[in-house]
This record gives structure tokens, C-alpha cells and sequence, in this order.
């Protein structure tokens, strides 16, 4: 697009914004909204379940901002007096005004829990912030958070709370100054974080290896019964199991044993197709060194046969785990902790490995080769309601390689996934873990749904994919990954997560800011060769970043410091034509858009939203890295490619 088009363009904006704010006046109350009204933030919404499906209470609270269409909700109000403390008025204009809940006259009172708590049938009401009375330093605790602040609109009932529960009586100015802490991690904590995430899997790893050297006390050949041998083997002994073929119906483990072949392609056991394979019931079970085929074909069960799912009925919980956790697979291990797999390989069109309330297990060198159509495979691993570590392994075709669902922590590191609809994906999970995973030809590469915190995605390649890495849910840290070839590059949703060294080249768009609540610190970031920059949500919502290199992008670095000398709005006319156009200079030197500036700054409302990086990088962060990615003369988005495993929708 030539930049006397778009200045043009920028000319037609200007009248239509002009019009309606020229003819506003007046003004207006602003009053409390309900929460589920708002833009909400806080404590993981794992806690904010939890609390509307029992007596557990969440002091909150909601501001108005100038310049930011919605109220935003935080569950947690030291959640709230910390986002307040931050410098976003860039993002959100400022305060107008502040409510939190109202906790006189509903029995508030703390459980022998320590827990924050109100009678069931409680409906705390809303009172203005400036005028409650704050109780601090009480006894009351909410989870995932050090502080709880309990206010009243009441000065009796609050200082009574204070004489139960301990605490002092504080006002909205003195609340404001407290020591809450930060909203989100630094860089730096994150990277310490990834680091302890890391060597927790290597702790667990190398307990896993050492069911590997159990003593052998049965050897059993192809034509001998598997089943009779793994009734009579003594606990905490290995099975070895020779080449050939071993047909079952299936195998049920209830002692801890270890069950070794003679090598993924040498040592198959089969099933009758008509169900999974091997139950696992019982802790420290290792099957190793085999492969397992004929298993059936029932991807999930309908919920009339289900009998044992460990969740409340009726629950958004429970129709996740029915849905991911009784269809037929090669293994399933249920309430089966410290359990290992490794190098196994199997074939399937349901799933490969489901867990069921397995903590620690660990599966390593896995091959889970499923459908080529999407639609008629499911799961190469699903890990329900504890933590697991997948490591190693391949996963073909079906529908998601690694899921997880209803845990608070999981690892899936060093592992492939290509030709299916999502490689990583994280369900209502926290404390995702995905690191150092090859991942092509899908819908999504690495997907962390809503409802989660703690998520570390970091030094993953995704390439000619729909979406390269999509990260929801509240605080996360994405990093140092490779996006190519993809439609999307990185999609940035969720709140108060770090973006920093990532590399978005050769996408369609290279950065997609979808999220509503412009929290994120997105940095140092390499975006180039994209055909487009980036794009965001249809909202007027402003991104605010900061450090990132677009490569294109008009200025020059004046004073050496590394950054060029003006900002840079990538979602902007100027960002239409910089990265490979003409015109961009100028077009950023015109009068219309310095214009237009000024009004944004000037005139509530008139403030267009998309993304802002306020100091751009005047160089790219991984040169060598962009130089090697130009050479392979692919434009920019998917292609198709030699192999039979492709995404298609």
C-alpha cells in the first residue's frame, strides 16, 4: 500500500473520531458493575471456582478507568492496589472510580482453615473504596496470596472483625501505599523460576530411572502367558519379556513391577482392540523397552458409563475429566504414583497414555503414532488431576499431542509433535511446563487455555502452523521461542505474563495482541520478515510495549543507546508499509498523523487502540539466527511440505 493512501485514510479517521466527541459534555456516575460484568484479574480462577462452589470468600474489587472501555474486576483487592501502583495510565487513562466488596452485615468470619469465609447464602454488596474501612493485617488469609485486605462499610463491624480476628483499621489513601508485592513476576524471577521447574524434572526423571533396575525374576517368551506371569511376579521385581509377539486381552497391574521388553520394534504386546491394553492401579510400575498395538477404539466414553470420575458431579471439572480420561488407550494409569514409561511405541486411533491422579509419573522416549485425520484420533498423553512429565517422546497425527487438565503442575520438554490440531495443550491446568519441543503442521503448537498461572513456554520452535504459541490465563512466562512459517506467530493473551526473546519471522503476522486486559510486558522480542507486524483484537484496547525489534521500523539510534529515536505503532498506518515497503519515513513525519497524535493525547476517548512499542530496538537480538532463516527463500506464512503429516481445517 503506497503512504499517501494511508495518510489519506488517516485524514477520514480523523473526521469520523472528531464528530461524536466534539458534541459530548457533561458527565456521569459511575457505579459498581457485577463482576462477571468486568474485565476480571486476581487470584487463578481455579480460586475464584472454588470460591462460588463453597463458603470460601474473595474480597474484590473493580475500577473505571478513563480510557479503557471496560471495568476491570480484580479477585483479591491486594491484587488490585497493585495493579494500581504500576505506571498504565498509558494503557487504561486513570482511575475514576474504585469499589470493593462490602463485607458488613454478611457473618464474615475465618475457618479453622485460616480461609476467609461467609455463610453460602452471603451476597457482599459494593461500597465506594474511598470511603470503606479497610481491616490489615488480620489473621484471614484467601489462597495464593500473603495478604488479604477485609473491608466494611460499617466502622463497628470492622473493628469488630479486628477484635476476633487481629488486624489494624485502615483508610483507601493509607491502603494504597501498602507493600503488596508486584502484579506478575520479574524477568529475572521467571528465568530462576524456569531454572527450579527444570531441575525438579531431572530429580524426577532420575527416580523414575531407577525402577529400571529392579532385580529379574521372570523371563517370559512369546508363547507363555503375560497375564499369569505379572500375577505371580514378586512386588518390586522386573519382568523381562522376550522378542515376539504377546496377544492379550488385557493386563491389569496392581503391585508395583517392572515390565521390560527387548526393544520398541523386537517385543509387541497386542490387544484385542476392543479396549485399552494395560491398567495400571498401583504405584511404581515402569513398562519399558516394547511396543503396544491393537488397542481399542473409543475415543471417550459417554458419561452413563463412567462410574469412577473423582470430581463433583455435574461440574465443569467433571465433564473435562469424562471426556480425556476413560476412552480406550494403550496404557492407563490410575492413582498410580512415581510410574514410569519408556521407549515404548504405539499405534492408536483413540490415545496413547491416559493418567488419572498419577503424580510424578514420567514418560520418556514415547512414539504415540495416531490418525492422519484429526477428527478420527484424540490424545497422545492425557494427564488428569496431578502433575506429569513428558520428555523425549514423538507424537504423529490424532488430535493433541501432551494434554492436561485439573493438575498444578506439568512438564513437557524436549519432545515432537506435528500433523494435528494441537501439540501442547493446557485445559484449566497450572503450572505448565513446555520447553524445548519441535512442533509443525498444527492448528496450535503450544495452547495454555484460561484458568491457569505459573505457565512457562519457553525455547520452542512452532512452525507452519495456524497459531504458533498461544499463552491465556494469568501470569506467565514466554520465552526465547522461534516462531516460523504460521499464520500467527505468537498470540499474546492473558494477563501480567513477560514475552521477552522471542524470534517471530516469516509468519503472515508475527505478534497477536488479543488480550483485553493490557497487562503484558512484551520485550526484546525479534519481529521481522512477517507480512504483517502485528494485529490485535477488534477493541480499542492499547498495548504498550517496549524494547522489541521491528525490523523496517523508521528511525535512527542518536544517542547509541541501542533504541531508535521515536516509537513505533506496528498495528498503525506507518506499520502498514515499514517492513519491506517505501514511505515509511515520511509517512511518520506527516502533519496528519502528528495530529492525530496530539488529539490522543488530549481528548478522552479519541485514543485509537492496537500496539505501541514506546522505545523500538534499533537492531535485532538473534542476527545470525534471522540471516539463516532469510536463506531458505520461503515467503512468509505455511507451506506445504514433503511429509505425510498435515494439519488441515
Amino acid at each position: 500500500m503506497e503512504f499517501w493512501h494511508v495518510a489519506a485514510a488517516g485524514v477520514l479517521v480523523l473526521a469520523a473520531v472528531l464528530g461524536p466527541f466534539a458534541m459530548s459534555g457533561g458527565s456521569q456516575q459511575v457505579t459498581a458493575v457485577p463482576m462477571e460484568d468486568t474485565k476480571s484479574t486476581g487470584v487463578p480462577e481455579s480460586v475464584v471456582v472454588r470460591a462460588h462452589e463453597s463458603t470460601l470468600a474473595l474480597p474484590t474489587g473493580q475500577v473505571a478507568f478513563s480510557q479503557f472501555k471496560f471495568a476491570v474486576g480484580y479477585y483479591g483487592l491486594t491484587s488490585m492496589v497493585a495493579g494500581l501502583q504500576e505506571s498504565t495510565e498509558r494503557e487504561f487513562g486513570r482511575p475514576m472510580a474504585v469499589y470493593v466488596s462490602d463485607f458488613t452485615g454478611t457473618g464474615v468470619y475465618v475457618g479453622d482453615d485460616g480461609l476467609l469465609r461467609t455463610p453460602m447464602d452471603a451476597d457482599p454488596g459494593w461500597v465506594p473504596a474511598r470511603t470503606a474501612y479497610f481491616v490489615v493485617g488480620s489473621n484471614a488469609s484467601i489462597p495464593t496470596r500473603n495478604q488479604t485486605l477485609v473491608p466494611f462499610s460499617n466502622r463497628s463491624d470492622a473493628i469488630e472483625f479486628t477484635r476476633q480476628y487481629g488486624g489494624r483499621l485502615e483508610r483507601w489513601d493509607a491502603v494504597q501505599q501498602l507493600d503488596v508485592g508486584v502484579a506478575g513476576r520479574s524477568a529475572s524471577e521467571w528465568q530462576r523460576f524456569s531454572e527450579t521447574r527444570s531441575e525438579r524434572a531431572d530429580r524426577t526423571a532420575a527416580r523414575a530411572r531407577s525402577l529400571l533396575d529392579r532385580p529379574v525374576t521372570a523371563t517370559v517368551e512369546p508363547n507363555e502367558s503375560l497375564t499369569a506371569a505379572v500375577q505371580t511376579a514378586p512386588p518390586n521385581t522386573t519382568i523381562r519379556l522376550a522378542s515376539g509377539n504377546y496377544s492379550v486381552s488385557d493386563i491389569t497391574v496392581d503391585k508395583p513391577l517392572t515390565i521390560r521388553g527387548d526393544g520398541a520394534n523386537r517385543t509387541r504386546i497386542i490387544g484385542d482392540r476392543n479396549r485399552s491394553v494395560v491398567y495400571v492401579n498401583t504405584s511404581r510400575v515402569a513398562i519399558a523397552d516394547l511396543s503396544l498395538t491393537g488397542i481399542g477404539t473409543v475415543r471417550t466414553r459417554d458419561r452413563a458409563n463412567i462410574t469412577s470420575v473423582p470430581v463433583q458431579n455435574e461440574s465443569f471439572r467433571e465433564q473435562y475429566w469424562a471426556t480425556h480420561g476413560y476412552g480406550d488407550a494403550g496404557l492407563v494409569f490410575n492413582r498410580s504414583a512415581r510410574s514410569l514409561v519408556r521407549d515404548v511405541r504405539m499405534q492408536t486411533r483413540a490415545n496413547g497414555v491416559i493418567a488419572r491422579n498419577s503424580p510424578n509419573l514420567t514418560v520418556s522416549n514415547l512414539t504415540v503414532v495416531g490418525t492422519k485425520d484429526w477428527e478420527d484420533g484424540f490424545l497422545g498423553v492425557s494427564i488428569l488431576g496431578a502433575p506429569a512429565l513428558v520428555q523425549n517422546s514423538t507424537f504423529y497425527g490424532g488430535k493433541v499431542g501432551v494434554f492436561a487438565h485439573d493438575t498444578q503442575s506439568f512438564t513437557v520438554r524436549d519432545s515432537s509433535m506435528e500433523g494435528m490440531m494441537i501439540g501442547v495443550f493446557s485445559v484449566f491446568a497450572q503450572g505448565a511446563f513446555a520447553a524445548d519441543n519441535d512442533v509443525e503442521d498444527t492448528y496450535v503448537g503450544v495452547y495454555i487455555h484460561d484458568r491457569s498461572n505459573r505457565n512457562v513456554v519457553t525455547r520452542n520452535a512452532v512452525k507452519n502452523s495456524r497459531n504458533g504459541v498461544l499463552v491465556s490465563g494469568r501470569s506467565s512466562y514466554v520465552a526465547e521461542n522461534v516462531l516460523t512459517h504460521n499464520h500467527h506467530g505468537i498470540v499474546v493473551q492473558g494477563q501480567y505474563a513477560v514475552y521477552e526473546e522471542n524470534v517471530a519471522a516469516f509468519n503472515r503476522v508475527g505478534i497477536r495482541a488479543l488480550s483485553l486486559f493490557p497487562t503484558n510486558h512484551v520485550t526484546d522480542n525479534d519481529i521481522a520478515y512477517n507480512r504483517q507486524y502485528a494485529d490485535t483484537a477488534r477493541f480499542n484496547v492499547l498495548h504498550v510495549w517496549q524494547g522489541n525489534y521491528w525490523r523496517g521500523a523508521p528511525g535512527v539510534d542518536t544517542d547509541g543507546d541501542g533504541s531508535l529515536s521515536r516509537a513505533f505503532r506496528p498495528t498503525g498506518p506507518v506499520g502498514m508499509v515499514a517492513d519491506g515497503g517505501t514511505g515509511a519515513p515520511t509517512l511518520a513525519r506527516s502533519p496528519t498523523l502528528k495530529l492525530l497524535r496530539q488529539l490522543q493525547q488530549t481528548i478522552p476517548g479519541v485514543r485509537f487502540g492496537g500496539v505501541v512499542d514506546a522505545s523500538p530496538r534499533a537492531r535485532p537480538g538473534h542476527p545470525t539466527l534471522l540471516e539463516q532463516l532469510a536463506d531458505t527463500q520461503r515467503p512468509p506464512g505455511q507451506f506445504d511440505d514433503e511429509d505425510e503429516w498435515d494439519f488441515t481445517f
